[in-house]
């Protein structure tokens, strides 16, 4: 299944299950370069509830691709993230 959270937005519930799946933190999946992100002053002083919150709220700070299966998943950035993942040589 492909989610387009740029148009459909996750919930707070949601993006925390797929952190699980992940196994990142918020933090992690940050784009570092996004507007939105660089706008906010106070960046560095966020704790890891505050930038889930942020994610949320500015879905673009949301780094992608992220592909998942039922019990696991992955950040796709690098792409040799996803080719390990799928365990493709």
């Amino acid at each position: 299944m492909v989610v387009n959270y740029l148009t459909e937005p996750l919930s707070k519930s949601k993006l925390q299950e797929i952190l699980v799946k992940i196994k990142l933190k918020p933090s992690q999946l940050i784009r570092k370069n996004e507007a939105d992100w660089k706008a906010l002053n106070n960046r560095k002083e966020l704790n890891e509830n505050q930038i889930l919150d942020i994610l949320i709220k500015y879905p673009k700070t949301i780094e992608r691709p992220i592909v998942t299966s039922e019990d696991s998943g992955v950040l796709a950035r690098p792409l040799e993230n996803l080719i390990t993942f799928l365990g493709i040589n």
